[in-house]
């Protein structure tokens, strides 16, 4: 039985070191069970709901021994070994901090492995690795596990000369606030640390440990062997328990009992599996050397590899490269006075069959020169023109159908008598031959990026249009961005169409598809931001002497340098997984058509499309 979960790599090595050496003895059939008190902390009802389900599943099963990891599964057998599933077995355990339970458990029942720490062992490294060492900072959660550990500590650490700080809580945010101002001159002793909560949910070790060594960026000491070399931390290494040993020493505890050995004779175990690791990488971070440290027989982690261990199979491949040449070199060599006859024969193909080639690639080079330009454009234009064509064939007529009915229901709904519900079901009638007009405008806009259409113009509202793009994207942009025209945050319930007069002439279909275009592009993008709050779009419309300017901003992340040059030519996509590239291209040909301009560029961490020469008409 498991305190914690497998996850942690002491657990993980423990359990595992635990099976395989039972394993060894054929006859042994073995079952594993993880209590994860870190994160479900034991009280009497879980307790019980532990036993009366390990009582359910194991009614069959007769057990011989019952084998705990750390504290707070020890503690659980003890409180129940009175129970039908528990009480026929005697108990073996590992990894457990609690020295005093050597006195107290009976030694005909229990033996097991104490893990007992070297704070001094600790304490000589961290003044080895920090000249005039001053302060040491002691950290541990909440658990049981780290209040032994802090009482077996500070009966050990007691010079005078050495400040050392307790930090200690179940909230991580504690240990950050007492580390806010931490002393120079100082070293980190890891404690415990896999139960810290971190904005009232748990956080895992490698978080803590990362986290910790982003403040605290002094040397810092472990006595757990499983955490010597994680990623991004500061840790130079440690006297330290190892969890194979550990769960080795203990197993075969277990097979001296089942081999016939009274348990009152098999004695517990301390300090034995106790080694000095060292995280050489990180001692050069800080400029420590090894023999610095005076280890005796350390255990070095994250040592870098020699220059052939790290280039070992270049040279191998290298020195075999040099064999096969002076092999073949050799045979050349023989073979030199008949390659020298064969070669004048050569030569002289060679210097005919030259003449040719340069007069045969001078031929094509002038082909290729003058129908280079067509081909490309050909190319393009042609494939353009086929999809534009596919999609008009392949759309068109199930959208004449549905106008059709459409049409022919507001008939019908024009004759009935009038009341508040006709007007609502004339109003969503207008609503949808709205929607089938856009389309049949999206999929004519498909044959424009190959040849452009004259369009009539009126004259209208260029605020107005800009609200009609937004009703037509808003069931969309209200799951992804906040939107603000003119610095005031776009609803769809309360926006008023004509609050502001930009009267222009224009095509007024043809520009809302322009928006609609570049408003669905900045949605893409800023889709991909974790949080709704930090995505924004703003739309500004600006009054100049003799034209309006419209400027459309988002906070995305910006535009991709390799692409922002040629942003609005055919198949170009910031998309990486949707989008064939040809949006922009067409709002560039509608703008062209209203002899309007469109820019690009990246500001403040997103993009910008600046769109100007929209001729004023009248205020």
């Amino acid at each position: 039985i498991n305190s914690y979960s497998s996850i942690f790599e002491w657990t993980k090595q423990q359990s595992e070191a635990i099976v395989s050496t039972l394993q060894q003895n054929k006859d042994v059939k073995v079952f594993v069970e993880y209590m994860d008190s870190k994160v479900l902390k034991l009280n009497n009802e879980r307790e019980d709901n532990f036993i009366n389900f390990y009582k359910k599943k194991y009614k069959d099963v007769k057990f011989s021994a019952i084998i705990t990891t750390d504290d707070n599964a020890l503690n659980f057998v003890r409180k129940y070994q009175n129970e039908e599933i528990f009480k026929d077995a005697k108990y073996f355990f590992s990894g457990v901090n609690n020295l005093s339970l050597s006195k107290l458990l009976p030694k005909n029942l229990y033996s097991g492995v104490f893990e007992e720490k070297d704070p001094s062992g600790n304490l000589h490294l961290a003044q080895k690795a920090v000249k005039n060492l001053k302060t040491v900072y002691l950290i541990g959660d909440d658990s049981l596990t780290a209040r032994k550990e802090i009482v077996h500590y500070k009966s050990h650490l007691n010079l005078d000369t050495i400040e050392y700080i307790y930090l200690n809580s179940k909230n991580f945010e504690d240990i950050l606030e007492g580390l806010k101002s931490y002393k120079k001159d100082s070293a980190m002793m890891l404690l415990v640390f896999t139960a810290f909560s971190y904005k009232e949910k748990h956080i895992n070790c490698d978080e803590v440990l990362s986290t910790l060594s982003s403040h605290y960026k002094e040397p810092m000491l472990i006595h757990t062997n499983v955490f010597i070399n994680k990623k991004n931390t500061n840790i130079i290494g440690g006297d330290c328990t190892d969890a194979k040993a550990a769960g080795r020493t203990v197993a075969n505890k277990v097979l001296q009992y089942l081999n016939g050995t009274p348990v009152k004779d098999i004695k517990y175990s301390f300090k034995e599996g106790n080694k000095v690791y060292l995280n050489v990488g990180n001692l050069n971070k800080f400029n420590i050397d090894i023999e610095q440290m005076d280890a005796k027989d350390p255990i070095l982690i994250n040592k870098p590899d020699s220059f052939y261990a790290l280039y070992s199979v270049w040279i191998n491949s290298f020195i075999a490269i040099i064999v096969v040449v002076l092999g073949f070199t050799f045979v050349l060599i023989n073979k030199n006075k008949q390659l020298r006859k064969s070669s004048r024969k050569i030569k002289a193909l060679n210097d005919s069959l030259e003449l040719k080639v340069q007069h045969a690639l001078k031929k094509l080079k002038k082909q290729h020169n003058q129908h280079k330009d067509n081909i490309v454009k050909n190319t393009k234009f042609s494939v353009i023109g086929q999809m534009a064509a596919g999609i008009t064939h392949e759309i068109n007529t199930p959208l004449t159908y549905i106008k059709g009915n459409v049409e022919m229901s507001r008939y019908d709904l024009e004759d009935m008598p009038e009341n508040e519900f006709k007007e609502r079901l004339l109003d969503d009638n207008q609503k949808v031959m709205d929607g089938i007009k856009r389309m049949a405008l999206i999929v004519e806009s498909m044959r424009e990026v190959s040849q452009a259409t004259p369009k009539e113009r009126e004259e209208c509202n260029l605020y107005d249009t800009i609200v009609t793009a937004l009703i037509l994207i808003s069931n969309r942009a209200k799951q992804v961005s906040s939107i603000y025209i003119n610095d005031e945050l776009f609803d769809i319930d309360t926006i008023e169409k004509n609050k502001y007069n930009y009267m222009v002439s224009i095509n007024k279909q043809r520009i809302e598809q322009v928006w609609t275009i570049i408003l669905n592009n900045a949605l893409d993008e800023l889709v991909k931001k974790d949080s709704f709050e930090d995505r924004r779009i703003d739309i500004n419309l600006v009054k100049k002497v003799n034209d309006v300017e419209v400027t459309f901003k988002d906070n995305a992340g910006g535009i991709s340098n390799e692409i922002i040059d040629v942003i609005f030519e055919p198949f170009v996509s910031t998309k990486e997984s949707s989008g064939i590239g040809i949006g922009l291209n067409v709002a560039k040909k509608i703008l062209d058509e209203h002899d309007t301009y469109i820019a690009a560029s990246n500001i403040d961490n997103g993009a910008q499309f600046k769109i100007w020469g929209f001729d004023r008409v009248s205020d």
